[in-house]
């Protein structure tokens, strides 16, 4: 990100889940709230998905550098 003539790079960490049914926002924010810690954990730059199905810790998805765009 461009700023005072220099540039400003940021990171960003993501957690992922899906609204199963019976699942409310609560528990959709709270599964999603773990990936993105487990994501954190792994590094910067990084997402992480809930396995809603099995109930498992989050697992790793991806892993990538974020650059500025010009």
């Amino acid at each position: 990100i461009p700023y005072a003539g220099e540039f400003l790079f940021c990171t960003l960490s993501m957690g992922i889940t899906s609204l199963d049914i019976g699942l409310d926002e609560h528990g959709a924010l709270h599964q999603a709230d773990q990936a993105m810690y487990q994501a954190k954990r792994r590094g910067n730059g990084r997402a992480a998905v809930f396995d809603a199905k099995s109930g498992n810790p989050p697992f790793f998805a991806h892993g990538t550098p974020v650059f500025p765009v010009d």
